[in-house]
């Protein structure tokens, strides 16, 4: 009960995308792409299922085909009229296949005339980066509105188009975001230059953020600090801390924030800071 989790469990960030992707569905189309074979993540798809509405039991399967110019104007006449689903539709992804190959696919399941929430279920890159590709030809060949749902961790990818995320709307819950514009952070990286000739790395900003945190409840409550950190709020670099009752024998952080690859301006915008 002593101990304080500063960054956030992983349960809790997919809650808190689930979440944020379910709210107002009945307006939206929800898609799970799950990628099948040597890239899955059953524990990851277990834990997505979890918070997500309920799935389609009717699961549709990529492959490569050719499709006849009649079959597919007649898909693409019921993609055009279809309504959004109330169920999540789960399409069981085959790596390896091109663009043209999930077309029949994705007519099926897209809806034109409704946003398109679709969540990816990986965090492996090149599968990432295979199935963000596929999605982002389909959405600007058919005109098709995509707001894409992805993991923390795409954010370390070295070797994903980029653009993919803006051109998708892609949406991600982190426990950090530095926001480079704030009066405080600017004051902190100009002091940190000065003293160490460097640009502070993420674990100066985390290492500030817990000090600081912790050292200033401990300053204005005292030893029975912890009953006061409801109400506790510090200027923090790249967290927000928000700490659970010690109900599993610690404290863990529920605060994060979501995020989305904004395609207007091309800049990471943080729209929502969960604090529960």
């Amino acid at each position: 009960p002593q101990v304080f989790q500063a960054a956030p469990e992983t349960d809790d960030l997919a809650r808190t995308l689930l979440q944020d992707c379910a709210a107002g569905a009945q307006e939206a189309n929800i898609v799970l792409i799950m990628p099948v074979g040597k890239a899955d993540s059953p524990q990851m798809l277990r834990l997505y299922r979890r918070y997500l509405p309920k799935i389609n039991p009717t699961h549709y399967h990529n492959a490569p085909r050719t499709l006849d110019s009649l079959r597919l104007a007649m898909l693409a006449r019921e993609y055009e009229r279809r309504q959004p689903s109330q169920l999540v539709q789960q399409i069981n992804y085959q790596t390896g296949y091109l663009s043209r190959d999930n077309t029949e696919t994705y007519l099926k399941v897209f809806v034109k005339n409704a946003e398109n929430r679709v969540i990816i279920v990986s965090e492996d890159e090149p599968v990432v980066t295979e199935v963000m590709a596929t999605l982002n030809a389909f959405a600007e060949y058919y005109a098709c509105p995509i707001t894409a749902y992805g993991a923390n961790r795409w954010r370390k990818f070295e070797n994903v188009e980029l653009e993919t995320f803006y051109n998708l709307n892609l949406h991600i819950a982190t426990p950090y975001f530095v926001d480079y514009t704030a009066d405080h952070v600017i004051s902190f990286i100009k002091l940190y230059r000065s003293r160490y000739k460097t640009e502070p790395s993420q674990l100066a900003f985390q290492g500030y953020d817990v000090a600081a945190y912790f050292a200033g409840a401990v300053f204005r409550y005292g030893s029975k600090f912890e009953e006061c950190l409801p109400a506790h709020a510090e200027p923090l670099m790249q967290g927000i801390y928000r700490f659970a009752p010690a109900e599993s024998g610690y404290r863990p952080n529920r605060g994060c924030f979501l995020i989305r690859y904004d395609p207007e301006t091309f800049t990471i915008i943080p729209y929502k800071q969960e604090q529960e």
